[in-house]
């Protein structure tokens, strides 16, 4: 897969592709994926130690990430 990544080029990048929330870049999609791995990862790995910790590697992907759950989420009148 890393191969497959570094042989993209940047107009590569910015293709559309097919999200069942909406067609997004290649890039955003990437992103995604590699945040929701991240996070579930950690979800898991945080319930059998508690002092599991999500790694600094993903946390650019999980910061574009987190925008897209949050907003989709989020009801002022809830919180």
């Amino acid at each position: 897969m890393t191969e497959l990544f570094e042989g993209l080029a940047d107009k590569d990048w910015q293709k559309l592709c097919y999200h069942p929330g909406k067609v997004i870049p290649v890039a955003t999609y990437v992103d995604l994926r590699l945040a929701e791995l991240a996070i579930h990862e950690w979800d898991i790995r945080s319930k059998l130690d508690a002092s599991a910790e999500l790694s600094v590697l993903c946390l650019p992907a999980v910061m574009d990430f987190f925008p897209c759950v949050r907003g989709r989420d989020y009801v002022p009148t809830r919180y």
